[in-house]
């Protein structure tokens, strides 16, 4: 008590010398006082005041608390700051007095007024400091008594200007009480968020806001769980120029919501939040969503891009929103009666147009099967519907004892079928908790490579399991050093080119995340330090797919990219990637047998009713290893069978395609048909889930290897056996050689099958050879525009090689000229022949075929060139009369100009080169009579083709190179090529004597001809092939 009492007497004492008695703020501006519950006891020195007191020491004989408690209530009357405030004046007596003074004077950020008074305080604190108003950034007009609230209006004029103001809160305010002019004054403060919450009064406020970015209005009925508080009277109108519109009411204050009630020309995001009793579906709803998709339909509305509809009870929810930037449509929800009310809402949304649904439960339970199948029956109807995608809340996982996405394929069948759902699983904890606990499970590490690659990779060590399965976990150094210094040199510049930088631009249209300057300049690096890979779009896509990922940031991690690329092409790809397409084709012809093995049905119809070649598929699928083929789901999952197994995974995948497709392939009507399929498979042929096409891959058996070598290996025997047994010099009389010829000549035998059918050990004497390379060495041909120009596209053949097979042919020829089609023949010859062939050997197979040719090389007389060329014309001329006329009438093409193409070349650079393999093996054996049969029947083969071409010089590039597409299988073309008959009458000249006076022409007897199979120019394979 007596403690008490000399309190009260030392405050009032030192307060009654300040100032007078203060007139008293409201509690909640002032700080409560800091008074000890013990005696404070006095300093040493009595009365002095030291700057650095504790909370138990003394200042001029009073505690600290006291002073703090005296300078609150001269801070807390409002008259005392009209002549400059006795605060400042305070701030200079004593240091220690300055920190409790300064939190007085410090600036406001949050000003909150509840009453009239408050008002008329701050109207006079604000004003003490300039920097007080800038400072104040929130506002907040909070009347206690609702009744009595008519000085609101009067908040804008009373107060300073606020500058720096960027929200202004008004919570519980009758509008109806308000001034005419509340409007006019509220538009002084320059605020971007404006939020009217609570009881607004019985109607709703027509409000005229400006300079707004974001305005929120949340209604009373909408806070008020016990739905005691009133409902909001008439429409809700809004005249704004804001951005963003936020409304919370209750559903019977905004349920009839349109595009008539809000004129906001700048308006791009409103979200609505509705409260309601319950979920049930009513015709208020009808009403409401065809509302809101007419939102986007409006002029009023004209930027409008986003809006949201929360409908919200006591147990669950439903949230809707509708993007129209993306198409796209989100759906939110929780409770039992979600699902329910999605059901029967999303038809109304049709109007618009969306082609992209996002659905997120936040619940722990996955639809029922009957409100799945209905989910499933409504997003089917969609036209314009393309993908759907499922999620879950972090804290609230759906709980699955396997994949969630196998899940929503099993309840929703229809949406999967058409390929509306996704087709891998993303492994977060977002989109599948059961794949996000198994990544971080000891199970999962610990699990075979190959049961891991059957239960799939997480996205974010995909690349990272590559590289351990590739044992590149630590790429070389002279990879990573070869790329950081290669990366922006000239080198790599003038690689670079056009075609690499277009091919990218065009690969970054469907993979937008791709950095195709850095995709352009791993090819071009690629290419400089691997020469015996030429630059094709594959290369690019395979690059542009291992990034797919995102853009590296950084040289470091381009070096990654890179590496991992490298090591995919040098160790899959390489052959796939080279100009020798023999392991190509190998595995064309593998996965033909295969294909003949488990569907001979589908292998009819693909490769002899449809004439489709599987070297073309393979050219098309391989070497990009599926990219633009598959989905990109799909080729990853393909992918990490490659890492796994190796090239096989491919040769499987492609007997997968082909399995998958056969119900469409069968019922297709023409080749190109066919192939559109094959090249772009359809979705709705694939299984809908990537984890089936493994399954469907993993089942494809390839018939065993050894069949293929042991057919390789018995017509290797077949041939070895006739060049043992034949003579040298009567190859052509042999019984069984005609056979063999027709049916091919293996790899491994052509060598030494070529030179005995060119006679080319038996015409020339032994050293003659090696006098011909001394006398070749002083010839002038130092240079050859045809050879360099090969040299560019073959760089595993050096140009002292090219050059060493043409010099000598000029002495032993009588007449030495250089003729045009030599270095065809040279440089397909010196291909043809393997690595260990004498450079002997393969000069006088050159030189037997440059001699067999000899006409047809050297000849300069135009009457010789228009006899055989009128030969060509009278023939075609016989067979199809249309189609000469087209060509050499209506077109006006030069015969003499095709016969130069083609014959003195003998189609070396027009044809495949499977084709001119087996058009030089016929040669060889009937002579080259051969090559004017083949013109005809490649004439003959591409009358289809000619439909689609407009003038002369579109025929003449067409046949200059045809592109292997509109050819017929090797087989059919070369039964037409042997249907040709010859008219002995306008017969051109085909044999020409030798330099020992013999014929070389190579015409095989009579006996000989006679096994091989010949056709009617009517026959019906001939005619389907002239279709095709």
């Amino acid at each position: 008590m007596y403690a008490s009492i000399v309190l009260t007497f030392i405050a009032r004492r030192y307060y009654d010398y300040l100032r007078p008695p203060p007139v008293v703020l409201p509690t909640l501006f002032l700080s409560p006082p800091l008074i000890s519950s013990t005696p404070s006891s006095r300093s040493s020195s009595g009365t002095s005041m030291h700057p650095h007191h504790t909370l138990d020491s003394a200042i001029g004989g009073l505690p600290v608390e006291i002073w703090d408690y005296i300078i609150d209530l001269i801070a807390a009357d409002p008259s005392g700051w009209a002549s400059g405030g006795y605060i400042p004046r305070c701030m200079l007596v004593c240091k220690t007095w300055v920190p409790r003074c300064w939190s007085h004077t410090s600036p406001y950020k949050c000003v909150i007024i509840c009453s009239a008074k408050a008002m008329e305080s701050y109207a006079i604190l604000l004003r003490t400091s300039p920097r007080r108003a800038r400072s104040v950034e929130y506002l907040a007009i909070q009347p206690e008594d609702v009744t009595n609230c008519r000085w609101v209006t009067l908040v804008p004029v009373r107060l300073p200007r606020l500058p720096d103001l960027r929200q202004l809160a008004l919570s519980n305010i009758d509008f109806e009480q308000q001034d005419t002019r509340f409007s006019q004054f509220y538009s002084s403060f320059r605020c971007p968020k404006l939020h009217i919450e609570g009881r607004c009064g019985g109607q709703w406020p027509r409000l005229t806001v400006s300079n707004l970015d974001y305005f929120k209005i949340t209604t009373g009925l909408y806070r008020d769980n016990t739905w005691s508080a009133s409902t909001l009277g008439g429409r809700f109108k809004l005249r704004s120029t804001t951005r963003t519109l936020e409304v919370e009411a209750a559903w019977s204050e905004l349920a009839s919501l349109s595009h008539r009630d809000i004129h906001a020309p700048s308006l791009e995001r409103l979200y609505t939040s509705l409260a309601r009793s319950d979920l049930t579906f009513r015709e208020d709803d009808r009403r409401l969503w065809t509302n809101v998709v007419g939102l986007f339909r409006v002029r009023t509305l004209p930027v409008l891009t986003d809006v949201s509809v929360n409908l919200r009870t006591t147990g669950s929810f439903v949230t809707v929103t509708l993007t129209r930037e993306y198409d796209l449509l989100r759906i939110t929800m929780e409770g039992e009666e979600g699902y329910a009310y999605v059901i029967r809402m999303l038809p109304l949304l049709a109007s618009f147009r969306f082609r992209k649904v996002r659905f997120t439960p936040k619940s722990t339970r996955f639809p029922t099967v009957a409100e799945g199948r209905g989910l499933d029956e409504v997003l089917t109807r969609f036209r314009t519907l393309v993908g759907c995608s499922f999620g879950s809340w972090i804290d609230m996982p759906l709980n699955v004892s396997q994949c969630a996405l196998e899940t929503w394929h099993s309840l929703l069948p229809q949406c999967a079928r058409k390929g509306l759902l996704e087709r891998a699983c993303l492994w977060d904890e977002v989109s599948c908790d059961f794949h996000h606990k198994l990544k971080d499970s000891e199970n999962y590490r610990t699990l075979p490579q190959k049961e891991k690659v059957f239960v799939g990779l997480p996205p974010e060590m995909r690349h990272d399991i590559w590289a351990e399965w590739s044992g590149t976990t630590t790429p070389p150094f002279w990879v990573t050093n070869a790329y950081s210094r290669l990366r922006d040199v000239a080198l790599v510049e003038a690689r670079n080119s056009a075609t690499i930088q277009a091919d990218a631009a065009a690969f970054k249209i469907t993979h937008p995340k791709v950095n195709e300057a850095f995709v352009s300049r791993a090819v071009a690096v690629y290419l400089t330090i691997t020469v015996d890979v030429k630059y094709s779009s594959a290369l690019l896509d395979v690059a542009g797919f291992m990034c797919r990922r995102g853009p590296p940031h950084s040289v470091p991690a381009e070096v990654e990219y890179f590496a991992a690329f490298y090591w995919l092409t040098r160790i899959h790809l390489l052959p796939y990637l080279c100009d020798d397409y023999s392991l190509l084709e190998k595995h064309a012809a593998w996965i033909k047998t295969s294909l003949q093995s488990s569907e001979p049905e589908l292998a009819k119809v693909l490769f002899e009713d449809l004439s489709i070649r599987p070297d073309i598929l393979c050219r098309a699928w391989l070497p990009g290893a599926f990219v633009n083929v598959l989905p990109d789901d799909d080729v990853l999952r393909v992918w990490d069978i490659l890492f796994s197994d190796g090239v096989t995974a491919l040769l499987r995948t492609a007997m997968a395609i082909l399995v998958l497709c056969k119900p469409s392939l069968i019922a297709a009507t023409s080749q190109s048909t066919a192939m559109e399929i094959l090249l772009n498979p359809p979705r709705s042929l694939l299984p809908p889930l990537s984890e089936n096409l493994l399954k469907v891959i993993l089942s494809m058996k390839l018939v065993d290897d050894e069949g293929i070598d042991k057919d390789t290996t018995r017509r290797c025997a077949e041939w070895d056996a006739v060049l043992t047994n034949a003579p040298a010099s009567g190859l052509h009389h042999h019984q069984s050689v005609g056979k063999l010829v027709q049916a091919g000549i293996p790899e491994a035998m052509r060598d030494p099958a070529w030179s005995g059918l060119t006679k080319a050990k038996v015409k020339w004497t032994e050293g003659q050879y090696e006098q011909t390379v001394k006398v070749a060495a002083n010839n002038a041909l130092e240079r050859n525009p045809e050879a360099e120009q090969f040299l560019n596209h073959h760089s595993q053949v050096s140009l002292q090689q090219l050059l060493d097979l043409i010099r000598p042919y000029f002495p032993v020829v009588a007449e030495g000229t250089d003729p045009p089609g030599l270095v065809d023949l040279a440089r397909f010859t010196l291909l043809q022949s393997p690595n260990n062939a004498k450079e002997e050997d393969i000069f006088w197979t050159v030189l037997s075929l440059a001699v067999d040719q000899h006409p047809y090389l050297s000849t300069t007389s135009d009457t010789r060139l228009e006899q055989d060329a009128a030969w060509l014309v009278a023939r075609l001329d016989q067979l199809e009369p249309d189609l000469s006329h087209t060509l050499f009438f209506e077109w006006s093409l030069s015969p003499v100009a095709l016969y130069k193409l083609w014959i003195p070349t003998a189609f070396v650079g027009t044809l495949p080169a499977d084709y001119v393999r087996r058009v030089w093996n016929l040669f060889l054996f009937h002579g080259p009579a051969i090559l004017f049969r083949t013109a005809v029947a490649l004439l003959l083969s591409c009358k289809a083709a000619f439909s689609g071409i407009h003038g002369p010089d579109g025929a003449m590039r067409f046949l200059s190179r045809p592109p292997e597409s509109t050819l017929p299988l090797p087989d059919t073309f070369f039964s037409v090529v042997l249907s040709v008959q010859m008219d002995d009458d306008n017969l051109p000249p085909l044999s020409s004597p030798g330099l020992d006076g013999e014929n070389h022409g190579g015409v095989a007897p009579s006996s000989v001809l006679d096994d091989v199979p010949r056709f009617d120019i009517k026959d019906t394979d001939l005619e389907s092939s002239e279709e095709r």
